[in-house]
């Protein structure tokens, strides 16, 4: 059971480091392990993902009807700050790592908005694009951003559930990610008009 120490701390650190991550991260296979890889940090070994995650991203897949071999994300966890990314992991696979952790402030509702945006930066095409400014990087925030939403929508989530992911996203920009009343007015443009933000190929 978290204190309320615990649960402030948690919080901060969320904040902190969902608002700036570098385009830098990727996963590697070691041996067989895949391992999360920041400039500047230890590589953090990752494991599947519990049941109940890969089941958020098939449902979103569902709902915006992707099928069969157009859900080949293998969604994985590890100990990565409080955060959730989708990265390439070579050879030829692009994976969304999830911090289960974060599911203590977000609950699972959050849990499911997290995915769904990390699944939208991977549809969206975020992740074979060559670097990019840091405009750019909060234009595809917000592209991400407006999927989840529009895929909430599709899921049947009420409109205020956004609500849940709120404590995780930076009142003010960063180089890599808008504030969070930008990103709030996204999600709720992907979710009053789910089809025009789906990323369709």
């Amino acid at each position: 059971m978290l204190t309320p120490y615990d649960q402030f701390r948690i919080t901060i650190a969320a904040t902190n480091i969902l608002s700036a991550l570098p385009a830098s991260a990727t996963c590697v296979d070691v041996a067989g392990s895949p391992f999360f890889l920041l400039e500047g940090q230890p590589p953090v070994p990752l494991e599947p993902a519990f049941e109940d995650y890969v089941f958020m991203l098939y449902d979103t897949c569902d709902a915006v009807g992707l099928q069969g071999g157009e859900c080949l994300y293998p969604t994985l966890m590890g100990d990565i700050g409080f955060n959730a990314v989708a990265v390439p992991c070579p050879p030829d696979w692009q994976v969304i790592i999830y911090d289960r952790r974060l599911s203590s402030i977000i609950g699972g509702g959050g849990a499911g908005n997290v995915i769904a945006h990390e699944l939208g930066h991977i549809r969206c095409g975020h992740l074979t694009r060559d670097a990019v400014t840091p405009g750019e990087a909060r234009v595809e925030e917000l592209e991400a951003d407006a999927f989840a939403g529009a895929s909430m929508q599709l899921r049947g989530f009420p409109r205020d559930m956004f609500e849940d992911v709120l404590p995780i996203l930076s009142e003010q920009p960063s180089l890599s990610h808008p504030a969070k009343d930008e990103r709030l007015v996204a999600l709720e443009k992907g979710y009053d008009d789910p089809e025009g933000y789906l990323c369709r190929r």
